[in-house]
């Protein structure tokens, strides 16, 4: 069985993407860095995001997670 483990990342997110685009957006992001490594998010969460000084089209948001068993997904 995998171990889980929580953690969390930086998302650059555009800022011309609406609520429902975003989160979404953050997920695959989250399932593609995860991936790499052989893990897979059960759990995802972005509350907040953040302007990026430098690049004013997109907005830094915190995601968390939790890894678990591929089978298992809450959202």
């Amino acid at each position: 069985m995998t171990e889980s483990r929580s953690g969390s990342m930086d998302v650059l997110v555009p800022r011309t993407l609406d609520d429902a685009q975003r989160e979404s957006f953050i997920r695959r992001y989250v399932e593609q860095q995860l991936a790499k490594t052989g893990e897979h998010p059960v759990k995802v969460e972005a509350r907040s995001g953040y302007a990026v000084p430098d690049d004013p089209s997109v907005m830094r948001w915190a995601a968390s997670y939790t890894t678990g068993p591929a089978h298992i997904r809450i959202w």
